[in-house]
């Protein structure tokens, strides 16, 4: 019979393998950003950003900015 810690070491490793699965299956069909590079600045967009959102396609200085000129254009409209 397998020891205490043997169950939950086989037991994590079940579970983590779900998770693998899970991820798979969410992003199969979606673009992913291989690359890692901004689209924009050609920066590398970080890890923890491309783990959040594995087809962020800018960096996070580039989201931001792009964000940023959507805000104001939806309030002041589109510069002339």
């Amino acid at each position: 019979m397998p020891s205490f810690e043997d169950q939950v070491v086989e037991e994590n490793d079940f579970l983590n393998g779900i998770k693998v699965q899970n991820f798979i299956k969410k992003t199969q069909n979606k673009p992913v950003n291989i690359t890692g590079v901004c689209k924009n600045c050609g920066d590398p967009i970080d890890d923890k950003r491309l783990a959040a959102n594995p087809k962020a396609d800018l960096c996070i200085d580039c989201a931001t900015e792009l964000e940023n000129k959507r805000a104001h254009s939806a309030i002041f409209g589109p510069k002339r």
